[in-house]
């Protein structure tokens, strides 16, 4: 069973760092920067891409028991054209040292999008 202290404690040990989420007042956001070939355009010149999890408390329903916490894993960036790129796996229910195992996975896609070509 997932542990909201256990994943905190978790990602703090590897290197994510936490910070308010503007977008929830339930979640506790944690980011990571990564080293990617392709940086996001809108930040601030620094390299590589941002990835962000977002943990959930556990929620109580009323016609159930609670449900155990959850977690979502976010790759969000601007490309140099201006397009803007997300990836998101949501509804997260594993332990998070396999759930995060999905991150090469995101930042692969980041590069193939980044780098993809239109051609006539």
């Amino acid at each position: 069973m997932l542990k909201l202290l256990d994943m905190r404690e978790f990602l703090e040990e590897n290197g994510w760092r936490e910070y308010p989420d503007p977008l929830s007042e339930t979640a506790i956001a944690y980011y990571k920067q990564y080293e990617t070939k392709t940086r996001c355009h809108c930040n601030d010149e620094k390299s590589g891409i941002q990835v962000a999890i977002r943990l959930y408390p556990p929620i109580k329903l009323d016609t159930t028991p609670p449900l155990d916490p959850a977690y979502e894993i976010e790759l969000c960036g601007e490309l140099k054209d201006g397009t803007w790129f997300k990836l998101h796996q949501w509804s997260i229910r594993e332990d998070i040292d396999v759930g995060i195992k999905i991150i090469p996975r995101l930042l692969a896609a980041w590069e193939c999008a980044a780098n993809y070509e239109d051609t006539p």
